[in-house]
């Protein structure tokens, strides 16, 4: 049995589904320069392995995928500092890619372990800048990571206003996962062509067939025009 859950946009949790719509703006070039995902989900690694995730791109017949990426949540604080903040952290050897590319904005790439890689608008919410330290705080041995890059994530809202990422090589992911937390696995998708919310919706419920969910519910977040699910699934 597969025990999927969709949360909204990439939290901590254990699946995470965002759909999302925009109108023409300099968004809208953007999220085609980079490679925006349509639909963006975090697996429950627990109970979900890498290759089941092959079959998901066929099911939903998308143009474009990538993933599945390790993904955990952590919480951090900066070495010279006393506040704490919660990340979503994923494992990713590369900032390219069919979908989801990230735009570098300052600093480099991860090259080794040991580094982590920032939104842009965390680092300069939380005055960051590559050289700084950070420390996992869910790990007994407070492992630190140094601050080399930050990055422009088109799928990614303003920090303060939505969940934020970040980027370790995919082998270092697993050693920063604390007690309580879990690994995942992230999947990004491209639908055919510029969908509508019907697009979507109908991408949804071939999920929602595969899955046969058990409990749904519908919000939307504030910040961007997208629409967004909400639901627990159940496969077998």
């Amino acid at each position: 049995m597969v025990t999927l859950i969709v949360l909204l946009a990439s939290g901590t949790a254990a699946l995470a589904l965002t759909l999302r719509t925009a109108a023409a703006s300099p968004y809208d070039h953007a999220f085609a320069a980079q490679r925006g995902a349509h639909l963006a989900v975090v697996f429950d690694g627990r109970v979900v392995t890498p290759d089941r995730l092959a079959r998901t791109p066929r099911l939903l017949g998308v143009s474009a995928w990538a993933g599945p990426w390790p993904t955990t949540g952590i919480n951090l604080r900066a070495s010279t500092g006393s506040g704490r903040f919660s990340l979503n952290v994923q494992g990713r050897a590369d900032p390219g890619g069919n979908v989801e590319r990230l735009r570098l904005a300052a600093g480099r790439w991860l090259t080794a372990p040991g580094q982590i890689v920032l939104t842009r608008s965390l680092a300069e919410q939380r005055g960051l800048s590559p050289g700084d330290r950070l420390v996992d705080l869910d790990v007994p041995t407070r492992p630190a990571l140094e601050v080399v890059g930050e990055v422009i994530d088109v799928d990614e809202g303003e920090a303060g206003l939505a969940s934020q990422s970040a980027w370790v090589l995919p082998a270092q992911l697993a050693p920063l996962v604390g007690q309580g937390h879990y690994l995942g696995y992230r999947m990004a998708y491209r639908l055919p062509g510029r969908p509508t919310q019907a697009d979507l919706r109908r991408a949804t419920a071939r999920l929602e067939r595969h899955c046969r969910p058990v409990r749904s519910a519908t919000r939307c977040p504030t910040w961007r025009s997208r629409s967004c699910s909400r639901l627990s699934t159940r496969s077998s």
